[in-house]
């Protein structure tokens, strides 16, 4: 994946080379800039702000699961030296996210289900 830079998780999931082209070839072609905010959990929250804004809070399921892909593909490339390419993180992401929906099952009316 990425050997440049500080490995901080901001780097990993937003700034290295490998996350800013899975960005780029998501549905939000979208590339991170530093210079927008602080950290990972100030990103979080101003994504989140904007999009509620605009009332796509599915949204904010899928940027979750891009995350998880990113980190994952990174994983996956320090353990087995496998490099997953950009397109292919985004759309395991997408199928992640999809299958967590199809198999998320409402609880029973007598029962509090914890996710």
């Amino acid at each position: 994946m990425c050997e440049e830079g500080k490995q901080t998780i901001e780097h990993i999931l937003l700034f290295c080379p490998p996350a800013q082209a899975t960005w780029r070839a998501s549905m939000f072609n979208y590339t991170p800039s530093p210079n927008d905010f602080q950290s990972l959990s100030d990103w979080w929250l101003k994504i989140k702000q904007l999009l509620q804004n605009s009332g796509a809070n599915t949204a904010m399921s899928w940027i979750a699961w891009t995350c998880w892909g990113i980190w994952k593909a990174r994983n996956e490339w320090m353990l087995e030296g496998r490099d997953e390419d950009p397109v292919n993180i985004w759309n395991n992401a997408l199928k992640g996210y999809h299958n967590f929906m199809e198999n998320m099952l409402p609880p029973k009316a007598s029962a509090i289900k914890l996710i």
